[in-house]
């Protein structure tokens, strides 16, 4: 029973990573343009920083490469996780893909009222997960799984 929820588990979880590479896949047009138009918006603010106005610049002129490589680490790192195969490795991908997606994609700081709220909820929602994330690289796998588990 506890194998059978613990794999359940790992698929629900899986399922919205799976979901985002999917759907940015299926509309990669609007997810570059939607990339394109987030990096305009932080060029505004930091425009009088060189670093930062580089990365930026680097991020709208490499679109493509720059979601090619978040929606590979999106698929591959739900694959792990869904299939408990390199789970660390997974969780690994994904912390690195949210971490800096959270940031750069709902800012809710910098967001009017009528976006701010959306956008709080995303934040938070994307926190959660990375503290899940974490939780799926620190804990120790069992190496052996009953399978006449009477829990």
């Amino acid at each position: 029973m506890k194998t059978t929820l613990l794999a359940f588990s790992r698929a629900l979880f899986s399922l919205i990573f799976f979901h985002s590479a999917i759907t940015q896949l299926l509309n990669w047009p609007d997810t570059i343009a939607h990339l394109q138009q987030t990096c305009y918006e932080w060029q505004i603010y930091f425009e009088t920083n060189f670093y930062i106005d580089s990365i930026i610049q680097y991020c709208i002129a490499h679109a493509s490469f720059v979601m090619g490589v978040a929606t590979f680490l999106e698929l591959v790192g739900g694959c792990l996780i869904f299939t408990s195969y390199q789970v660390r490795l997974g969780a690994m991908f994904l912390i690195l893909l949210l971490i800096p997606k959270t940031v750069i994609l709902h800012p809710f700081w910098l967001k009017v009222e009528d976006s701010l709220s959306i956008q709080i909820d995303s934040f938070l929602k994307n926190l959660s997960i990375i503290g899940a994330l974490f939780y799926f690289f620190i804990e120790p796998r069992k190496k052996k799984i009953e399978l006449n588990d009477k829990r």
